[in-house]
């Protein structure tokens, strides 16, 4: 992320999570993202962006079912 900053934005106790704000120059983001679009930073460090909305159920849809496939055959 070209000159890219990731700030603290709040903490919600309730839930014991830690919300960040990221500032990137709209050129440097390859997506067509629309306000509150979530960041997904997976372990090996690749970067998705979760639609919400409709396309984020479908996407959430498509995650469990993989995730049943994986826990009923194996990796």
């Amino acid at each position: 992320m070209p000159e890219g900053k990731l700030r603290v934005g709040t903490i919600v106790e309730e839930q014991s999570r830690v919300v960040f704000t990221i500032t990137a120059d709209r050129s440097a983001v390859k997506a067509a993202v629309q306000p509150g679009d979530e960041l997904r930073i997976a372990r090996d460090g690749s970067v998705e962006i979760v639609p919400t909305g409709i396309p984020g159920v479908i996407d959430s849809l498509q995650r469990a079912i993989e995730d049943l496939k994986r826990k009923f055959f194996g990796p």
